[in-house]
């Protein structure tokens, strides 16, 4: 077990781990601030609700993982923009692509929640906190197409560390305490967000 799981492993794994939560956070932050208007101007509807609802129709069916390669394509360092040039592109083309997602569904619970602001029941409302989260354990998870591009997050660091065992054991080790540490951390995420939510819902009767 040692040999598998050794404090320079334990760094590099804390450290993509941060990776994962950061780029997850971006695409989350970038899904309310644009999926929230989206909602806002589908709820009343018209041509203008209707344009916005083919827009996120459009972002819910597009594959994160094309998204991801176009929007490298797009912005390479070869294609002039001295600007993208200075940031590390494959983690902004992560970030977009999974924007696609997040902005779609953000912009779905946020027109459920609105609904329910509408009808002044405000305990529903509140469950916009949970589903949110829901919404963040998912990009978290799907952080993990970055490699693709070379985007050095915690499930990318694991595979490199599995390489280099040959002992079974030493691979199933591996994997149970990287199962270990998600687990721990959502389970501690939910624990708190639940708290939150029966704390608003407290405050909303």
């Amino acid at each position: 077990m040692m040999n598998a799981i050794d404090i320079v492993f334990v760094k590099r794994f804390i450290e993509a781990f941060y990776v994962n939560m950061t780029v997850a956070c971006a695409a989350l932050v970038i899904g309310i601030l644009i999926g929230l208007p989206f909602a806002y101007v589908r709820q009343y509807g018209g041509l203008p609700g209707r344009c916005v609802g083919f827009v996120n129709g459009l972002l819910r069916a597009s594959p994160v993982f094309v998204l991801m390669f176009l929007v490298m394509n797009i912005w390479s360092p070869h294609s002039g923009d001295l600007v993208l040039v200075h940031f590390d592109l494959p983690y902004i083309a992560l970030v977009l692509a999974l924007s696609s997602y997040s902005v779609s569904v953000i912009s779905d619970v946020c027109l459920e929640m609105l609904a329910r602001f509408r009808e002044k029941d405000m305990e529903s409302a509140v469950l916009i906190v949970p589903n949110l989260f829901r919404i963040f354990t998912v990009l978290v998870m799907a952080t993990s197409v970055g490699v693709a591009v070379g985007v050095q997050e915690a499930i990318t660091v694991a595979l490199d560390r599995m390489e280099s065992l040959s002992s079974r054991s030493e691979k199933i080790w591996l994997i149970l305490f990287v199962l270990l540490c998600f687990v721990l951390f959502f389970a501690t995420a939910r624990y708190l967000v639940e708290l939150l939510v029966a704390f608003f819902k407290k405050k909303a009767r």
